[in-house]
């Protein structure tokens, strides 16, 4: 019998569980103060895999509790869906265009990411197709996990992605017209030292959410059911809920453990070969989102750079954060990057729920 065939006890797993979430914490810390984006999810991911790897001290047949991550999800998705707001119902009328335009956008970055990926990078089809998903490393992680996708390959495009777009953007702002944007130039979201109400709320409409989209069948019940939850609570008006710093950064380095601990077995050769794909498909799908900021300049009263961010599939926060350092609205761009995770995610799941050779 194998050591995989060995289930570890439950306090051998719980030791490894806190070990892998001090480490992902450590790594997390690193990565906020070097300026990471999306810190304690990368710096976890990272530290947690690179550690796990080079070690070798985590036992083979370690498997991180999949029940404690996904609960994690479930509430980033809670949080992200705070970020929809009752005033999004007077823009309806001319966002329609825009987020069509992101659809669009979201299925053709997908479509050559993956051709890309499956010929010229020979990938298999499942990794290249969960590889080339245009937002959601969480999701597309976790979706990618129930199917015969390499998931390490996964999830280092997916972080290479989030790491370079939303790095090189404010890079661009900056060659292009001088102007310092996004988190470098001190601007924040942060709307203050949340009351423990909040996280009641939050920890609701996660469960509450994820419990409806599992019954429903929907894809990635844990987070989409969380947003659509928590985004109509949020919509309403009803009640306003800050999202707590801490217990973002707390979710997300879980999760971020969580997934590293499966980011491994990767060598040096195939690690350099994975990143410079991962390179030239953000460069092309850098080059679509401005393409279709172009198109869409004479259809939308927006400036170029502000179609720009909301095109650029980069994470939601820093791409926020560059619309308010521009002036514009911070929630007119943010919905945006919120539908385009959306769509990606229902798209995903569709796909891979009722196509075989993606299983």
């Amino acid at each position: 019998m194998s050591d995989l065939d060995i289930k570890l006890s439950a306090v051998e797993t719980i030791k490894y569980v806190i070990t892998l979430i001090l480490m992902g914490t450590a790594g997390g810390f690193f990565a906020q103060y070097i300026g990471l984006p999306m810190a304690f999810l990368v710096g976890s991911l990272v530290t947690v895999s690179l550690t796990s790897t080079l070690s070798k001290f985590i036992p083979d047949n370690f498997i991180f509790p999949k029940r404690l991550r996904l609960s994690f999800v479930a509430l980033i998705g809670a949080m992200i869906g705070t970020a929809f707001d009752p005033i999004l119902f007077s823009l309806l009328d001319s966002l329609w265009v825009s987020l069509l335009a992101v659809a669009v956008f979201t299925w053709c970055a997908h479509y050559v990411g993956f051709l890309f990926y499956l010929y010229l990078g020979k990938l298999d089809k499942a990794t290249a197709f969960f590889s080339a998903a245009p937002g959601g490393l969480v999701e597309i992680a976790t979706m990618a996990e129930e199917t015969e996708a390499d998931t390490s390959v996964v999830l280092t495009l997916h972080s290479l992605r989030i790491i370079l777009t939303v790095t090189c953007i404010p890079i661009l702002f900056f060659l292009w017209n001088g102007d310092q944007v996004g988190s470098s130039t001190g601007v924040t979201i942060n709307r203050g030292d949340p009351l423990s109400l909040d996280i009641i709320w939050l920890i609701a409409l996660a469960t509450i959410g994820s419990v409806i989209a599992l019954l429903l069948r929907l894809p990635a019940p844990f987070l989409i059911g969380s947003i659509l939850c928590s985004a109509g609570v949020s919509m309403t008006g009803f009640v306003d809920i800050d999202t707590p710093a801490w217990l973002l950064n707390l979710a997300q380095l879980i999760v971020g453990a969580g997934l590293g601990s499966q980011l491994v077995g990767l060598n040096i050769s195939r690690l350099i070969k994975i990143l410079w794909l991962g390179l030239i498909v953000i460069v092309l799908t850098t080059l679509l989102s401005g393409g279709f900021a172009l198109v869409l300049l004479d259809q939308i009263n927006q400036p170029l750079d502000v179609l720009f961010i909301t095109m650029a599939p980069g994470g939601i926060t820093e791409m926020s954060l560059i619309a308010l350092s521009l002036g514009a609205s911070p929630v007119y761009v943010a919905s945006h990057h919120l539908f385009r995770i959306f769509i990606t995610v229902i798209t995903v799941g569709l796909i891979t729920r009722f196509t075989r050779w993606v299983i």
